[in-house]
């Protein structure tokens, strides 16, 4: 039974929830614009769970919390992983677990949570082949972010941002040679292309790079603005002459409704709140842009970080849908967002501690040494 609808249900939710109902009990499924594109793959899994158990969508929801809760260990991981801290692994833990939006879409009937769980997964996999050198993670990478390319075409742009960064970067203790990354260069380039030519993952895009910039012309043409719209000069619909708009729609996907020109309306207020929480953790990327840069996998994760909400930004023309994409981002995003102060501290103490064990361990063999002689 459900007391009150949340602030992302009552339209999408409802939709997926009555699609896969009627995909259950039809032979020729009826056609929607959720059909083809990652929604589909989302519908068709509650039309299959709906097949074996009736139409039960508080199953469907409990199995989407069990996902969620299984996302925050996932970040818990991940960052102990990236950053080898227990006590900012627990934080960033907390964090993901008390997140507004997170716990919001962990009891709602989106493709939101699914995306969450595999790219948390992703995250892992990464780190593990970058910065611990498990080759075989790579292809668990891959796979994971696959599966995220299944539920919406736009995560696509993970695997973009990784081939720039695994170009750009040099791997722990392990520097490229200029063939390694031209094969890289060439495997990613590669990849692009069969991507292009299947139509894999480019549903929203039109089906292909080359019609992309046509299905988001008309996209955007056909944007309804509501009252949490951006405003009309914002929008995308002279081509390339509007390319200038692009560094405002990213700031603005990442950190609307802060903009006050934006806020319309006292609901919009609520949107601050996340908003916020998204430049705190921007700021603390920005001062703390040396640590990072510093721990190869935590760069690349930044890189893919980047890439993804700027591919999201070209699609959004709604602070309000901008709050859900945004989100997407969550599991790449957390576990950058440590502590650093303590963090360099717990560093400089593991370092100090050594040198002593060092200084200790010499004084000892200098001793042996003098007794040896005598």
């Amino acid at each position: 039974m459900n007391f009150f609808e949340l602030p992302d249900s009552g339209k999408d939710d409802r939709r997926f929830e009555r699609l896969a109902w009627e995909w259950t009990n039809v032979n020729n499924p009826p056609t929607d614009q959720f059909s083809e594109s990652g929604a589909g793959t989302f519908v068709k899994i509650g039309s299959a769970l709906y097949s074996l158990f009736g139409r039960v969508p508080w199953l469907w929801s409990f199995i989407l919390v069990v996902l969620s809760t299984a996302t925050v260990y996932n970040v818990y991981k991940a960052t102990y992983l990236l950053w080898n801290d227990r006590t900012q692994a627990i934080r960033i833990g907390w964090f993901a677990a008390l997140f507004p939006e997170l716990a919001e879409l962990s009891a709602v009937i989106l493709r939101e949570v699914p995306i969450h769980f595999f790219l948390s997964l992703a995250v892992i996999s990464l780190i593990k082949y970058w910065k611990y050198k498990k080759k075989p993670h790579v292809v668990l990478f891959i796979l994971y972010t696959g599966l995220c390319i299944l539920f919406h075409s736009a995560l696509i742009a993970v695997l973009l941002g990784f081939g720039m960064g695994i170009f750009l970067i040099s791997q722990e203790g392990k520097k490229k040679s200029t063939a390694t990354k031209v094969f890289v260069f060439a495997l990613v380039a590669g990849g692009l292309l069969v991507v292009n030519y299947t139509g894999f993952g480019l549903s929203k895009f039109g089906g292909s790079f080359e019609s992309a910039f046509d299905t988001f012309e008309s996209s955007e043409a056909h944007s309804v603005l509501g009252t949490a719209g951006y405003p009309e000069w914002m929008k995308m619909r002279n081509g390339i002459t509007d390319i200038w708009k692009l560094p405002i729609r990213y700031v603005a996907f990442l950190f609307s409704p802060v903009v006050p020109f934006m806020i319309k309306k006292a609901s919009h207020l609520a949107g601050i709140i996340d908003a916020g929480m998204y430049i705190l953790m921007a700021w603390s990327y920005y001062k703390n842009r040396k640590t990072i840069k510093e721990n190869k996998s935590a760069y690349l994760i930044l890189i893919i970080s980047m890439t993804l909400a700027f591919v999201f930004s070209l699609g959004v023309s709604n602070f309000g849908t901008a709050i859900r994409h945004r989100a997407k981002l969550l599991p790449l995003m957390l576990v950058l967002a440590v502590n650093f102060k303590a963090l360099r501290k717990r560093n400089y103490l593991k370092q100090l501690r050594e040198q002593l064990k060092a200084q200790q361990a010499t004084e000892q063999d200098i001793d042996l040494n003098n007794v040896t002689a005598h």
